[in-house]
């Protein structure tokens, strides 16, 4: 069975039968592979609920979930489906999600909080939804975040893309990095709730969420998209040091997604992607997006298929 994220379509949509789920996307497709593909082991069953379309398999859960939102209904449509999803994958852990939030940086006027923009909103959204988790009993639910990217589309669209299964998901976070959901308040009412990567060692799988130019929890090299770009590297090297992985993460990576605010500055960072993550051209999907920072000029995701862990044996 394939996730397959198919970019760049005139019209967003969802098709979906018992061997594929096919996500269509606004976002512009810049460069390498115009449809990328997870894959998952079987046949499943499709299934459709009010804004969710989930494919279930005997080991294996994921879906999409698509809605109409405003400033005004942003958090709490993202509460609603994050809830909606995470009820569904009470018997799974979520290996991954993927978020695209229309005008990801547009500011919003909050009484007594001044301007915060929507990525903010759709932050605190889904921290509500997973503190209301029956089994976090409102208090700390940092352990079982999975990776997760969010970045901008056009349209006035939310959607949520969701992997799940019966593995387990051993959290990873960079070193380099505050922990997302540990950021201070500047970052917004509620922190982001994701992990920096996860590994599923019955897969010997590796994911890293999406990743841009920030150490500790601060934003550098503004106005320099390379210098992004270097960085933004760095700390997929760092996550997958963090994760036992020796190397670089081009010899391991199977999938790797690099978004783009602006398309055009890929003609200015290609160059270091093929430097330094190379032999990467069949895994590569280059995306037009807007990212979670208005000053962030690039964000790069990954997925690493290795052979060995520290600490564990070579199957």
């Amino acid at each position: 069975m394939n996730l397959e994220f198919k970019f760049g379509q005139a019209t967003p949509g969802v098709v979906m039968d018992r061997e594929k789920v096919s996500v269509g996307l606004l976002n512009g497709w810049v460069a390498g592979r115009d449809m990328e593909a997870w894959v998952l082991p079987g046949e499943g069953q499709c299934l459709e609920y009010e804004n969710l379309s989930v494919w279930r398999g005997v080991n294996n859960l994921c879906g999409v979930g698509c809605l109409a939102v405003t400033a005004d209904t942003l958090r709490q449509s993202t509460r609603n489906l994050y809830r909606q999803i995470l009820h569904l994958c009470q018997s799974y852990t979520v290996h991954r999600f993927w978020n695209f939030v229309p005008g990801i940086n547009h500011k919003v006027a909050q009484a007594g909080t001044g301007d915060i923009d929507q990525y903010m909103l759709f932050c605190a959204g889904r921290a509500e939804a997973y503190q209301s988790l029956a089994g976090h009993g409102g208090g700390d639910f940092s352990s079982s975040l999975p990776p997760a990217s969010a970045v901008g589309t056009t349209g006035d669209k939310l959607w949520v893309v969701f992997m799940a299964g019966l593995e387990t998901l051993q959290a990873i976070e960079n070193p380099l990095q505050t922990p997302a959901y540990r950021y201070p308040k500047q970052y917004g009412p509620r922190p982001p709730s994701f992990a920096r990567g996860g590994v599923v060692a019955e897969r010997n799988t590796l994911i890293v969420s999406g990743t841009a130019s920030i150490r500790d929890s601060e934003s550098l090299y503004l106005g320099d998209v390379v210098a992004q770009t270097h960085l933004a590297i760095d700390n997929l090297e760092v996550v997958n040091q963090a994760a036992g992985i020796s190397g670089n993460p081009a010899d391991t990576a199977k999938i790797l997604r690099v978004y783009l605010c602006r398309a055009e500055d890929w003609d200015k960072v290609a160059g270091v992607v093929a430097r330094r993550l190379s032999h990467l051209e069949d895994q590569l999907t280059v995306v037009q997006a807007d990212i979670c920072r208005p000053e962030l000029l690039v964000e790069i995701e990954m997925q690493s298929r290795y052979d060995t862990r520290a600490g564990l044996e070579k199957e």
